[in-house]
Parts: C-alpha cells; sequence; structure tokens
C-alpha cells in the first residue's frame, strides 16, 4: 500500500503509453479502484495532482552502458551529461528529456518494449535505417504500420524503434 493525501491506494501494474502520461490520470485510477477511498479523497487527490506532469527521466538497466551510450550519441544524437564509470550515464536530448542507463546483468526486457525515437520525415527515418545497415546493425526497411517505422536491437540489450 502507498499512501497519497491521506487515501490509500492499492499498488498495481498500470499498462501506459509514455505520451500520455499523466500523474492525475494514474491518482484517479489507482483511487478509482480502491474501495477505501471515498469519493471525497477521489476529488482531493485530483485537485492536488490537477496539473500535467512532464516526466523527468526514464532508467534503463542494460549489460554495457559503454556501448548503448555510444549508440545513442551515434545514432540519436544524445549527449551524455554525467557518468560513473562503465556503470552508469545520464543521457539528454535536445528537449531535456533524460535517459539513464545503469549497468546490470542478464537484461532481458519484455518482447514488446522498446524506446522510440521519433522523427520528422519518411527521409531522415530511411537515412536512420541505410547508416545503422551499412554499420553492421541488422534492421528491415521501414514500413507503414501503425507509423513508418523500423526497429533494432540496442547494444545493451533493449530495442530502439525509429518512425515518424
Amino acid at each position: 500500500m502507498v499512501k497519497r493525501y491521506g487515501c490509500y491506494l492499492t499498488t498495481r501494474v498500470i499498462e501506459l503509453n509514455i505520451c500520455e502520461t499523466y500523474l492525475s490520470r494514474i491518482a484517479f485510477y489507482a483511487a478509482k479502484d480502491n474501495e477505501a477511498c471515498g469519493e471525497k479523497e477521489k476529488k482531493t487527490i485530483l485537485l492536488k495532482m490537477g496539473e500535467v506532469m512532464k516526466i523527468n527521466h526514464i532508467n534503463l538497466t542494460v549489460n554495457d552502458v559503454t556501448a548503448s551510450r555510444d549508440f545513442l550519441e551515434t545514432y540519436f544524437g544524445l549527449t551524455c551529461a554525467g557518468s560513473r564509470g562503465d556503470g552508469f550515464a545520464a543521457m539528454r536530448d535536445d528537449d531535456g528529456s533524460i535517459l539513464t542507463l545503469m549497468k546490470g546483468s542478464n537484461v532481458q526486457y519484455p518482447k514488446t518494449f522498446h524506446v522510440g525515437f521519433i522523427q520528422e520525415n519518411e527521409e531522415q527515418v530511411n537515412r536512420i535505417n541505410q547508416r545503422l545497415k551499412e554499420d553492421g546493425f541488422k534492421v528491415k526497411p521501414p514500413q507503414h504500420i501503425h507509423r513508418y517505422t523500423f526497429y533494432v536491437e540496442a547494444p545493451g540489450g533493449f530495442k530502439v524503434e525509429v518512425l515518424c
């Protein structure tokens, strides 16, 4: 149980699309399913958390921080904002989003887990695809699926989607 604003919320796994993650929605849905929270407490949670929150960072556990860092710098323009040896790196994009990399062993993400990098147009997607292919990465040509997209296995044990 996690105590928030005088109301106990049941801790549970919620599958979210990161693009639509607002803490007020998380608080509402968690409170909505908890019988210990009355209507008054639910409204209090929504009022106190009514502001849209921006994600500060996401942490990835990777089996090779240096290789993951180099990959993200080389192909996606992230810059290293700080690091500690070969066990940690904080990567930043031009918008200030942070992706931290922490060393782990036996890294195994679920099959559908990935980090997405959106591009402005198909030409940029094609250019990144070609560059990865030329550098020895196994990538299929981009396809029109849910967007114009392709996936690549990144060094470190995680998948990256490039799309527009």
